[in-house]
């Protein structure tokens, strides 16, 4: 009998069999799952553990779960409109996938079951890798808590979604994004139909399991919500806390609340610059007890009244800061749309749309780790880091304040949330493309320095 014939997958590298052996994880032949390019092996290499240790990877003969997972990143990084249009193009690029193998199997449950394991090993990989990042490390009352901004988003419907009372309905994902490791998760799609023309943001948080909400976190860590003031619900906050879950929103102008108690704070610890009042108070409609932070802007002159069920010992500067991050979700969702061009539905089935948001958190956070490491190469976006400090610098002497009247957080410009479009167009450029790194970093460097802005 002769040698066994080599089979290759649609990316041309050897074609492996997950569960052929139980010593796979630490094969020499791990490499050769990854493509050739050198900022495709570069984005992909995160994936590499995510795939191997995944519970619900299965040996596929027409798209293997690696290679869906690839290609389904590449099409949340590609600016074609159409699913089609797409698959043509990789076509061309010698990677023949028919739309049946990656389309048709986004309403698979494994497969979908299989690209949020592979998402939340991304997160926990990130914890790690981006420790040093952390913007809130340096505050110790905060030590404690896992803390993520949380919001929805919608797409524009698929083209073939079912009419319902004679309109196709847009779809409304809810997301979170950590704010220390600015990794990005999906919690759920909001539900449609029958009577629920949109589902409202609490109802879908009441939905999830506890564990679900807690995001793998350790037993006796607390886990921060920072939500617009859809997140208002005091009862639901009353219940979650118990299980260690907190909340931090904008009251509404229509709540009417009694002042229970004052709390003491520090007026003269920075963090706490621009706090006018801290308080216990009392809810008019239900009587729940909840904490009011009120807090003055100095750059605007505007006054917030912020709400959560964290407790005293969290400094009340800090609770208007943390509101303040909840934006970078939105500079996110911004990035997904308009960067991204991810506007649409990739599919009409529930399966398909949730994996297009799994999706589009696994390229974010892939795209936020293949950053950090062209910054380790020595090739950072210094323009946009510049333009922030100036706008920081000029709002500072437009207020006329001295610098001890100035929150220290307000005082240092935020880092960079969303990736840079010279970023993502160097990408797309040379994602595929054969040569070496050296000379991609090199290219990314002067983009950087003549298109930057």
């Amino acid at each position: 009998m002769g040698p066994e014939k080599q089979v290759f997958d649609t990316w041309g590298r050897p074609r492996i069999d997950f569960h052929s052996s139980p010593s796979f994880v630490d094969s020499p032949m791990l490499t050769s799952l990854q493509n050739n390019t050198p900022v495709f092996e570069r984005l992909t290499k995160p994936l590499m553990t995510s795939t191997v240790q995944n519970p619900h990877a299965r040996s596929c003969s027409s798209i293997n779960d690696l290679e869906w997972l690839e290609t389904g990143v590449l099409r949340v990084i590609g600016e074609e409109k159409s699913g089609r249009g797409f698959l043509q193009k990789l076509c061309y690029a010698g990677r023949d996938i028919a739309v049946g193998h990656f389309f048709g199997t986004l309403r698979s449950d494994r497969r979908l079951k299989y690209i949020q394991h592979a998402n939340e090993s991304l997160l926990k990989l990130m914890k790690t890798d981006r420790a040093s990042s952390d913007p809130l490390s340096k505050y110790e009352d905060l030590s404690k808590f896992d803390i993520h901004a949380g919001d929805g988003h919608f797409h524009i419907h698929a083209t073939h979604d079912e009419r319902i009372e004679d309109s196709k309905r847009a779809v409304e994902h809810f997301y979170s994004l950590n704010l220390r490791t600015y990794g990005l998760w999906h919690l759920t799609m909001a539900q449609i139909g029958g009577d629920t023309k949109r589902e409202h943001d609490m109802s879908a948080v009441k939905r999830q399991e506890i564990e679900a909400l807690r995001q793998g976190a350790k037993k006796g860590r607390k886990v921060l919500y920072v939500w617009d003031r859809a997140a208002i619900d005091f009862m639901l906050w009353e219940k979650l806390k118990q299980r260690g879950i907190y909340f931090v929103t904008r009251s509404k102008s229509n709540l009417k609340f009694t002042e229970v108690e004052e709390y003491e704070f520090d007026k003269e610890d920075t963090v706490n610059k621009g706090v006018l009042y801290d308080q216990l108070v009392k809810s008019k409609t239900n009587e729940n007890h909840v904490r009011r932070v009120i807090y003055r802007c100095p750059f605007s002159g505007k006054t917030f009244s912020f709400l959560t069920n964290m407790h005293k010992a969290v400094r009340p500067g800090l609770v208007a800061h943390l509101y303040k991050m909840r934006w970078d979700v939105e500079k996110i969702f911004d990035e997904i749309k308009n960067k991204l061009n991810e506007k649409k539905s990739w599919s009409s089935h529930p399966n398909g749309k949730v994996a297009q948001a799994n999706f589009i958190c696994i390229t974010h956070n892939l795209l936020r780790l293949l950053e950090d490491e062209v910054e380790k190469d020595g090739v950072e976006n210094k323009q946009d880091k510049e333009r922030r400090e100036c706008r920081t610098e000029k709002a500072l002497e437009k207020t006329k304040l001295s610098a001890d009247q100035v929150s220290v957080m307000n005082r240092t410009a935020q880092r960079v949330t969303q990736r840079s479009i010279v970023f993502i167009r160097w990408l797309r450029e040379y994602l595929l493309s054969e040569g070496y790194w050296s000379d991609f970093l090199s290219s990314l460097r002067m983009s950087y320095v003549r298109f930057g802005r």
